[in-house]
């Protein structure tokens, strides 16, 4: 703590939170996980008490921030700490050679090329294994305290001159602690889920992506490119805690707008993946992904609608990349399309009471087939031209690169991302 003397504004770096609260965790849990470790040797106690003490008082934060948990990272600190320990003091020692005798200290820290490398195929070897990550969801703050709340608990009462009463509840504090916070982690969460009817429209410039959370199932439409996926669709279905697709839809005919499929797929399972009909570069990949995780990969059907839990999909037509899609009741129609520049010739389009498209310029005409009573864009900059037409037309509109992601919940109806931000801050 001294150390934020001369630099206060660390505290609020996370760097320094884990580094802190992971000493904190080996000067006042490791010495008690040693104690009920006596049945094995001191050595190997105190390398198991070492990255547990560490992993206890760093979780829950871990939680809070990028609700992830990785079931092998104790037994990776375990496998590794004894590689760690001699890769840092071999450094050290050739550093102190290097300096009186540079060609030894070179030739000492090339000792150490098979140790760093061993610590690398183990730490590879664990991150390609399934589930090296799961997705449980950011817990709230009010969990996140009852956690350090409960550790801090399990810490009083461990101490050996205090009286806990009844007595058992000493002995078995670790016990009843686990289970508390597996309860107030699951079940809020599972609840939540299962109860929760969710569409979230991405900020993800002018790919359109909208993640569909329907009781318990989730559907994605669209991946956009690598970076999208990895910086944005993951992330969000991360913290989320979700960590499979019961359905995806390929909408986009764009190559440019699929090829964040691979690494979705390269993290998350999808059980039911539909595309539109025709051929890309990415399909036999795409096809052998989806398989390879026991996926079923089909074309989008266009002669009747795609019943998804409580949702339906109807496809507009084989050759425009448009849905008309029903979430959780007939009441809120969306129609979903890749741009409204020509839509679709003489086709006739479908009234829906929201509009989702990439921002191009709309005929004034399309907008009266449609009558949208809301309108988001996934787009950069909306022409201030069809704004005012939006405008006149009393259509509230939404722009991703403007106000963020846009959700929509059948009591709260559209919120921006940025009204959401606002919320979080005022609870923290």
């Amino acid at each position: 703590m001294a150390i934020l003397l001369f630099n206060p504004l660390w505290i609020g770096e996370l760097g320094f939170q884990l580094s802190f609260l992971a000493t904190l965790g080996l000067v006042v849990t490791a010495p008690a996980i040693v104690q009920r470790l006596d049945w094995v040797p001191p050595a190997i106690a105190t390398l198991i008490a070492v990255p547990l003490a560490a992993s206890i008082w760093t979780l829950p934060l871990l939680l809070y921030t990028f609700g992830l948990v990785s079931p092998y990272s104790i037994l990776v600190n375990i496998l590794t700490s004894p590689l760690v320990s001699l890769i840092t003091l071999g450094g050290f020692i050739s550093a102190l050679v290097a300096i009186f005798w540079s060609a030894g200290g070179s030739l000492l820290a090339s000792l150490l090329y098979y140790p760093t490398h061993l610590l690398i195929e183990i730490v590879q070897f664990f991150a390609s294994l399934p589930g090296n990550t799961v997705a449980v969801g950011s817990i709230s703050l009010l969990q996140f305290l009852g956690l350090y709340g409960l550790i801090g608990s399990v810490w009083l009462f461990a101490q050996e001159n205090r009286p806990v009463y009844p007595v058992w509840l000493k002995k078995q504090s670790w016990s009843v602690a686990t289970a508390t916070a597996i309860a107030l982690i699951i079940i809020p969460i599972w609840q939540t889920q299962q109860q929760l009817l969710r569409v979230t429209v991405l900020a993800t410039g002018q790919t359109p992506v909208m993640v569909i959370q329907d009781r318990g199932l989730v559907g994605l439409i669209n991946s956009g490119d690598e970076d999208t996926a990895q910086y944005t669709i993951l992330p969000f279905l991360q913290k989320q805690g979700i960590n499979r697709l019961d359905w995806a839809i390929a909408l986009s005919p764009k190559p440019e707008n699929r090829r964040g499929w691979l690494p979705i797929l390269a993290k998350l399972p999808i059980k039911s993946f539909y595309t539109l009909k025709g051929e890309s570069p990415e399909e036999p990949l795409l096809t052998a992904a989806v398989q390879q995780r026991r996926g079923s990969y089909q074309n989008l059907p266009f002669d009747r609608p795609l019943t998804l839990g409580s949702n339906q999909i109807q496809p507009l037509n084989p050759n425009i990349p448009g849905l008309l899609l029903t979430v959780g009741s007939s009441e809120q129609n969306w129609l979903v399309l890749e741009n409204l520049t020509a839509p679709a010739g003489n086709l006739p389009l479908p009234t829906a009471r929201v509009l989702w498209w990439t921002g191009e310029p709309v005929n004034p005409s399309v907008l009266e087939q449609i009558q949208p009573q809301f309108a988001i864009a996934s787009t950069y900059k909306l022409d201030p031209q069809l704004e005012s037409v939006l405008a006149q037309n009393k259509i509230q509109t939404y722009q991703t690169y403007r106000d963020g992601a846009i959700q929509w919940t059948p009591k709260q109806e559209f919120t921006t991302q940025l009204e959401l931000d606002d919320r979080e801050a005022d609870l923290t």
